[in-house]
């Protein structure tokens, strides 16, 4: 008996600090062959999904996926899921996949990207983007995104939460209240331990290209979660240009960014898997994207 009660009390100790410990020191247990799984931003954007659905949102995910494969003279993936009811597709829904599809094929034309656009039939839209890519070896997934999930969407799992939890390869995660071409600044904001050095740097990069194409100016908000300085918290940010403005900040990351952001501001996030019961994104960028819903905002997911 006294060896059963043990066992279960070691159990639950585990389960309560297991989450914690690997979430607060797991990402500083960098491998050492980090420095080999590390891409460029030409193979990130090499090959580019994009799923649209909504037209009137399908103009500024084209755009964006535009804006970084023609940098890398990638290859853009439009695709559109029909959702198998037992065999029976309207003509509608038909119809309305081919106009989508052709509308991205001539966005993409006028662009003189090379495009090769996805007409797909699955049982779940998540299922079908998941698949899509695997099966076209998408580089990079671009979804759009209301703001904010419910209780039971983080419980069970939206579209976008399962996708970003179940796809092996980074997702930009998109909310543009207005045009993307109206962008005149992008706040890059990033806190310490988000991401490992090597995705910082990519991210720092992504983000760098996209100033460029949209002539727009760049600042670099680094939030430091303690005062300490590190080797780890210190390599991602020589990765920034010299003449981009840089600011290492302390406390809370939306609060920090209330304070900075302005109209016209695209802001950029970076997020990682969380766990069930909670935003696939994370509550800081929940929190951002509801305090600011006229704000466009761009979430870089990568997979853990």
């Amino acid at each position: 008996e006294l060896t059963v009660n043990g066992i279960i009390a070691m159990i639950l100790v585990s389960c309560v600090a297991s989450p914690w410990i690997t979430e607060r020191w797991g990402q500083r247990m960098k491998p050492d062959s980090a420095a080999s799984t590390a891409i460029t931003p030409a193979e990130l954007t090499s090959r580019v999904l994009v799923p649209v659905a909504n037209p009137s949102t399908e103009d500024n995910l084209l755009q964006l996926a535009i804006i970084l494969v023609k940098r890398s003279q990638g290859v853009l993936l439009p695709l559109h899921v029909l959702i198998d009811r037992e065999g029976f597709i309207s003509p509608e829904a038909r119809m309305q996949q081919t106009q989508l599809l052709g509308k991205a094929e001539e966005i993409a034309h006028a662009s003189v990207t090379q495009v090769e656009p996805i007409a797909r039939l699955d049982s779940t839209i998540d299922l079908g983007i998941i698949r899509a890519t695997n099966e076209h070896q998408a580089s990079l997934v671009i979804c759009g995104w209301k703001g904010y999930s419910t209780y039971r969407e983080n419980l069970f799992g939206s579209v976008i939460d399962n996708v970003v939890r179940l796809l092996s390869v980074p997702v930009l995660i998109t909310r543009f209240p207005q045009p993307i071409k109206n962008t005149q600044r992008i706040v890059l904001a990033l806190a310490e331990r988000q991401l490992s050095d090597e995705h910082v740097v990519e991210v720092v990069k992504l983000v760098q290209t996209l100033a460029e194409e949209l002539k727009a100016k760049l600042v670099v908000l680094w939030l430091r979660r303690s005062p300490v300085e590190t080797p780890f918290q210190m390599v991602p940010i020589d990765a920034i240009a010299p003449e981009v403005p840089t600011e290492r900040l302390a406390g809370s990351l939306p609060r920090r960014v209330a304070e900075r952001v302005t109209q016209d501001d695209l802001i950029v996030l970076a997020a990682t898997t969380h766990r069930v019961g909670q935003p696939a994104l994370g509550k800081e960028a929940e929190a951002i994207a509801q305090a600011h819903p006229n704000h466009s905002i761009l979430v870089i997911h990568y997979p853990t």
